[in-house]
């Protein structure tokens, strides 16, 4: 069997930098490595493609461009400099605003600009819920990754994956890694660090895919359900969802579980992020999916719940929510 191909990049030097640890560290890592994963175990060998980006629009289109032209990894890697960081920092979420505090490599500052008008966009993966003890270094779980080209960079990534994917399960898992300045961590130490989170991502517990469908109102609201007092988890709210089925995709589950569980047709738009803990041996991935019902008024018709309603952000009730979806509903305050 080959080994998985990994796509790591860094970015060149920008502003008064000569340097770039995010440069270094690509170009360092090019080739085949074997390294234990922190979260199996187990030894696991991977092949890694480097390439430095330009920071400019182009660099940050780069590899977007080059999946819609059909190239594959199994891994997306991307690596940039943090300039006020202490500590590593893993990105789950790309922005879809773009506001320069200085100028890219090409002259272009943009202000309170949007990305793509297609809104956050979330990795499949959830490093939260990853032994930061396991790892040679710590590091933390950021969903924001600046204003700047390296969330511009990670945004259209993310955006493309989910556009050139077809079959079942998920999307390539693509994650942003940002890295203090080399006074702060050395060349020798972020290696390693880089080294074990593709170990990871090649290698984890068993996984099992569940999603968790958000349909907003016109007005800000979104529905959720609350679960039957018979089942798991009985009398708490949720977003709408279930587990995939064996060869379907993220999107043709979240139609069938909103069509199975309220008679409601969606279509999913994209995701926005995943939650993760590990329970028995698997670790189980909750996918947030935006989407958007079909038919404008919706008639709901309960299967699986007691209630439904159309819940506000806004809202001061205490609701005991399923799961992980109380931080769902954190960040859609």
């Amino acid at each position: 069997m080959a080994a998985p191909r990994v796509l790591l990049t860094g970015f060149e030097p920008f502003g008064n930098h000569t340097s770039n640890i995010s440069q270094t560290v690509a170009l360092a890592l090019q080739g085949h490595h074997c390294r234990r994963s922190p979260l199996a175990g187990d030894e696991v060998e991977f092949d890694v493609e480097s390439q430095v980006l330009t920071v400019d629009e182009h660099g940050a289109n780069t590899v977007a461009s080059r999946l819609a032209e059909g190239e594959q990894w199994d891994i997306i890697l991307h690596l940039g400099l943090c300039e006020s960081c202490d500590t590593t920092r893993l990105e789950v979420r790309g922005s879809d605003r773009l506001s320069m505090r200085i100028p890219d490599n090409a002259g272009r500052q943009l202000h309170n600009i949007v990305v793509s008008g297609q809104g956050v966009q979330g990795a499949v993966v959830d490093p939260t819920s990853w032994p930061v003890d396991r790892f040679s270094m710590p590091f933390t779980v950021s969903k924001d990754a600046g204003e700047f080209i390296c969330n511009e960079s990670y945004h259209r990534t993310l955006l493309q994956l989910q556009a050139v994917h077809h079959g079942p399960g998920l999307p390539v898992p693509c994650l942003f890694i940002h890295l203090p300045p080399s006074r702060k961590c050395s060349v020798v130490q972020a290696n390693e660090l880089v080294l074990e989170v593709i170990a990871s991502l090649v290698k984890s517990p068993p996984v099992i895919d569940v999603v968790a469908g958000v349909v907003p109102s016109t007005d800000g609201r979104f529905l959720i359900a609350k679960r039957m007092k018979s089942s798991e988890h009985g009398g708490t709210w949720e977003f709408p969802g279930g587990k995939l089925e064996p060869g379907e995709s993220w999107s043709d589950a979240t139609v069938r579980e909103w069509k199975e569980e309220l008679d409601v047709d969606v279509e999913p738009l994209h995701l926005l992020g995943t939650r993760s803990h590990v329970h028995e041996g698997y670790m189980y991935n909750v996918h947030a999916v935006l989407c958007r019902p079909i038919e404008g008024n919706l008639k709901v018709i309960l299967k699986d719940h007691e209630e439904w309603l159309w819940w506000s952000p806004t809202e001061r009730k205490e609701r005991r929510w399923t799961g992980r979806d109380d931080e769902l509903a954190a960040e859609l305050r």
